[in-house]
């Protein structure tokens, strides 16, 4: 059996020709009210009125800072200033303690050195191997 797999499914269906739902909505809602202003206010007191609220509902309408709608966007920053936040930091005591090293722990200090230089060479050695390899391969 074939199953038809929702493709999109982030996107909102358009509506009213190329606007969603939400879209049309914040515009026809600025449409009305500087349609009302207009017989309220008059002059240039209602043309600016009007351009604030048709660039509020375009921005409300089209605009998604972060992938997010302006609304919910918002919602989120007044939140955020409005919470409260508490930072404490408490100062943690360092102990610091004065070992007296015996000579055994130096002897066994002395054999590490002894085996990690061996292992250094070793290293080495092995990089020499790979780089000789290395040229080999190359000439061919």
């Amino acid at each position: 059996m074939r199953f038809e797999v929702p493709q999109y499914i982030e996107i909102e269906s358009k509506i009213v020709g190329p606007l969603t739902l939400r879209q049309f909505l914040f515009l026809a809602g600025a449409g009305l009210i500087i349609f009302l202003t207009h017989f309220i206010f008059s002059g240039t007191f209602w043309f600016v009125l009007s351009l604030i609220t048709g660039s509020i509902a375009f921005l409300f309408a089209f605009w998604k800072p972060e992938g997010q709608r302006l609304e919910k966007f918002l919602l989120v920053a007044i939140n955020h200033f409005l919470s409260n936040r508490h930072y404490f930091w408490t100062k943690k005591e360092i102990k610091r303690e004065i070992v007296l090293e015996k000579e055994s722990e130096k002897e066994k200090v002395g054999e590490e050195s002894e085996e990690i230089k061996k292992k250094k060479e070793e290293e080495k050695k092995r990089k020499y191997d790979i780089e000789a390899i290395a040229r080999i391969l190359d000439e061919e």
